[in-house]
Order: C-alpha cells, then sequence, then structure tokens
C-alpha cells in the first residue's frame, strides 16, 4: 500500500547543519505521519536529533524522542559510536567500530513482553560478523537481537530472542543502506527488508529486557561494523497499515526503495 502524499515524510533540515528545525523531528506540521501516532512506542533513535552536529562528535548518549526516557548511552568516551554529518540522503547517522568497542546501552525499567517490532535504517560492511543489537552488555537474559554473519550461520541475517530464527542471506544487503523491519512474535516472527518479507520462524519467546545497540551483550568481537540512521521499537506487532505508514515514512526519509 502506498500512503497519499500528504502522509510522506517532509524534510524540515537545515542544510547547513543537518539537524531538523524546531522539534529536530524534521516533520511538517498539519497531519504529517510521524512515528508516534503508533501506540505502543518505546523507543525512537534519530541520528538527525542525536544532539550533536559536528562531524566527528562522540555520542555518549542517544536522546529517545518517544517520550519513554530510554535514551542508550555509554559513559567510556573511547566506547561511543561517532555522528558522520549528512553521510546519508543529506542527513546525519551514527558510525559504528572505530577501533573496535562501541555501543549504547539501555536497560529497560521492566521487560517489554513480545510482541515486539523494531525497524532501522542500517548500513553494515561485507564479510564483517556484527550485531545490530542485542541485550545490554552485560546482560545476558531477556534478549532481542538481530545480527550478520555470526557462527554457526555465516553470511546470514537472523534474529534471536532465545533461538535464532528467522533468517535470510546478508550478502544482497551488505555495504548499502537498508529498511529492516524485525517483528518478534514466538513462533510466528517475521523478517522484512526493504518492503519485502524475506523470512519467518520461531526465533524464541523471551521479552526485551534492555538493548545494546551496536555489539553483542558479551563485548568481545561482534562489534557492528557499519552505521545507523534510525531506530524504532513499539512493544507490539504492527498492523499492515501501521506497517505501511511507518516504512513508507522511513524509505522516504533516508532515500530508500519499497515496493
Amino acid at each position: 500500500m502506498k500512503l497519499s502524499k500528504d502522509r510522506r515524510f517532509t524534510p524540515l533540515f537545515d542544510a547547513g547543519s543537518g539537524m531538523g528545525k524546531g522539534s529536530g523531528l524534521g516533520q511538517e506540521p498539519g497531519g504529517t505521519f510521524v512515528p508516534t501516532d503508533i501506540p505502543d512506542m518505546k523507543m525512537w533513535l534519530d541520528a538527525t536529533d542525536c544532539g550533536h552536529i559536528i562531524e566527528g562528535s562522540r555520542i555518549p548518549l542517544w536522546p529517545d524522542l518517544s517520550g519513554n526516557g530510554n535514551s542508550p548511552a555509554n559513559g567510556a568516551t573511547f566506547s561511543q559510536p561517532i555522528l558522520r554529518s549528512g553521510f546519508r540522503n543529506g542527513l546525519n547517522v551514527i558510525e559504528w567500530y572505530l577501533g573496535g568497542s562501541q555501543s549504547l546501552n539501555k536497560v529497560f525499567t521492566a521487560p517489554y513482553a513480545q510482541p515486539n517490532t523494531m525497524l532501522m535504517v542500517a548500513n553494515y560492511t561485507k564479510g564483517a560478523t556484527g550485531f545490530f543489537y542485542d541485550s545490554a552488555i552485560g546482560v545476558g537474559t531477556d534478549r532481542h537481537a538481530a545480527f550478520v554473519d555470526y557462527a554457526p550461520a555465516p553470511d546470514v541475517f537472523t534474529m534471536y530472542a532465545g533461538s535464532s530464527a528467522p533468517t535470510t542471506p546478508s550478502t544482497p544487503y551488505e555495504n548499502d543502506w537498508h529498511l529492516f523491519n524485525m517483528s518478534y512474535n514466538g513462533a510466528g516472527s517475521v523478517l522484512r527488508i526493504d518492503g519485502v518479507q524475506l523470512g519467518t520462524g520461531d526465533c524464541g519467546s523471551q521479552p526485551m529486557g534492555s538493548i545494546g545497540l551496536g555489539c553483542a551483550y558479551i563485548q568481545s568481537v561482534t562489534f557492528l561494523k557499519g552505521f545507523t540512521a534510525e531506530f524504532l521499537l513499539y512493544n507490539k506487532e504492527l498492523t499492515a497499515g501501521e506497517r505501511s505508514d511507518v516504512e513508507q515514512y522511513l524509505a522516504d526519509k533516508w532515500g530508500i526503495t519499497i515496493p
């Protein structure tokens, strides 16, 4: 389903800074869709509104725009990701793996039981093992994870919430920007990339108690080599209409082609 024109993202970004004007959300007033229009949003991270506008700035905290106070952070300067200004579609993004230990972490006040839906616009390096997200560093329970090229399944994009599924070959999506949509719902879990359903299966039934962006909770050799532009978390399974709205919003904003 395509959105009508007035429901699509209309950028209001300052061309010089790459930051959104006013609230920083980059939205046209008067009825335009924003991700918070969908209920049960628990986290909204947007690199165009991360509190920094200078190329190469370290990001100690990525502000949560959902209103829930779920801002992931890292107090160790060396382990903080950095801002890349105007890097994708003229907008700012976050870069990981600058020496191998970048992450941002948040433990939630209470775990979010499934179903949960995560959407992200991201880019990862060919042939490099990496976790887009997992539970927070050192927290090995109540996990939701998404990763690429991690043994025993090389060259595969995988979801995990107690078991590893669904999966899809990762090779076609390396070294380019894509829109990932991960629905965690036990045996009915679904992976979509660029608006197309690519995998279904049982990724486990664990709730989501925390999040660590950019690496696995074990913080060893599983740091993401790549970039994240935007990340959304909903404590629900999206309806077809909601999914269409938010995927079109992200695709228009970040220059992703979807059906």
